[in-house]
């Protein structure tokens, strides 16, 4: 049985995962995102607004956004996190 720590990052995270992914990242509003006095906003030109907080909780401005919002949770994040640190252990295999 291999443990996470001997895995490679591909054994982390399946293949359809690594390409669900970046499929999701492709599709979100590029740029880095920001948390801006209440409003998740991008850095592009035009400071998209990517969702703000309402009364009723959280608004998204697209469903490709909030797919990737949901896709990079704490648990995904720290699964790649594992794997590129084993990669560099390992000699940069990612």
């Amino acid at each position: 049985m291999t443990n996470e720590s001997t895995k490679s990052p591909a054994e982390v995270l399946g293949a359809d995962e690594w390409s669900e992914l970046a499929r999701l990242a492709e599709s979100a509003t590029q740029g880095e995102w920001r948390w801006e006095e209440g409003s998740l906003v991008s850095s592009d030109a035009d400071q998209t607004i990517i969702g703000d907080s309402v009364s009723e909780g959280m608004w998204i401005s697209s469903d490709e956004n909030a797919d990737f919002i949901a896709a990079a949770n704490p648990a995904t994040v720290l699964r790649l996190i594992h794997a590129l640190r084993q990669a560099s252990i390992r000699g940069g295999e990612a």
